[in-house]
């Protein structure tokens, strides 16, 4: 997983320094929605998105109809929250510096990358 957000962070600090910003950030989502197969406890897939978003329906729905009585349905919430919340800042800095706000992922990811190494690996 290492060299995966090592890769990440490379590709969008190309995006950032260049003219060409979709397609080397298309390859860096794919190299992560990939590489990523477990969140936790919780699956991640290249469907992330909307299948939280579906979970998390399916299980309010089920909470509401009194089928479940539980509140697993809320772990998908905040995964589904923490999403917007992302979107809405990237938003909020893409108004006030432009372009430049790419550069705020390179970051992340590459401290994301360096924080990964110190983590051990399973075999």
């Amino acid at each position: 997983m290492t060299w995966v957000l090592g890769a990440v962070a490379g590709l969008l600090a190309l995006t950032a320094s260049s003219a060409m910003a979709p397609e080397p950030m298309v390859f860096a989502m794919g190299a992560l929605n990939a590489a990523m197969h477990r969140a936790g406890s919780l699956p991640v897939s290249l469907t992330f998105v909307t299948g939280v978003l579906v979970r998390f329906g399916q299980g309010l729905g089920n909470f509401l109809m009194r089928r479940a009585s539980g509140w697993g349905w809320l772990e998908q919430a905040v995964l589904w929250i923490g999403l917007m919340v992302g979107a809405t800042i990237g938003s909020i800095l893409y108004l006030r510096i432009g372009a430049a706000a790419i550069w705020v992922p390179v970051g992340m990811a590459s401290i994301l990358a360096a924080y990964s190494m110190a983590i051990p690996q399973p075999d």
